[in-house]
């Protein structure tokens, strides 16, 4: 404190004709402040460089979860993927097992209809046959009856017209027959 005192200037004030110089005690403190402002920012570049290398060990961390997540997520798509693929080609499968049971049903049941056909074709033409036979043994003795009651009838023009009348009746009937068997058919 001597040495304090030492240094110090007596200046004058206003009112007195001395007075002490502050000048040595105001530099300690401006240094003692500006140290510990160095000493603040020093404090802070240290925190920041903390700071940076823990936000660069996060942003590791984050870009390491990041494709962890990403390669998770593409497994998770593949394997949905896959199952997709397997019930596409299960679904596939049945389809050509139905297909081919379908066609297997198609070819028994149409080679029952072309049976079927065939017995109701003969069956057909057998009653065919039969009606028939009667009817062209009836129409043979109509011609025989015609031709003998015109040899005999002078008036040929009634006789005429009564045979195409019995000619026409005649056709009609076996046409409507035919026309029944081929429905049938």
């Amino acid at each position: 404190m001597t040495d304090t005192k030492q240094q110090q200037q007596q200046v004058p004030t206003s009112g007195s004709s001395q007075y002490t110089d502050p000048t040595y005690n105001v530099l300690q403190t401006v240094n003692a402040a500006v140290q510990r402002l160095n000493d603040l920012a020093e404090a802070e570049k240290e925190r920041n460089r903390e700071v940076m290398r823990l936000n660069e060990k996060v942003l590791d961390l984050h870009i390491s979860y990041g494709e962890k997540l990403s390669l998770a997520e593409s497994k998770r798509i593949d394997a949905i993927r896959a199952v997709d693929v397997a019930a596409v080609a299960i679904a596939s499968e049945r389809q050509v097992q139905q297909a081919s049971v379908l066609a297997n049903q198609v070819s028994a049941s149409a080679e029952t209809l072309r049976n079927l056909v065939a017995t109701t074709a003969n069956a057909t033409a057998t009653q065919f046959q039969q009606v028939i036979s009667p009817i062209v043994e009836r129409i043979a003795l109509l011609e025989k009856s015609k031709y003998e009651i015109s040899g005999q009838s002078t008036n040929r023009q009634s006789n005429t017209a009564q045979s195409q009348w019995v000619v026409y009746i005649i056709i009609i009937v076996v046409m409507g027959i035919m026309g029944l068997v081929i429905k049938f058919l």
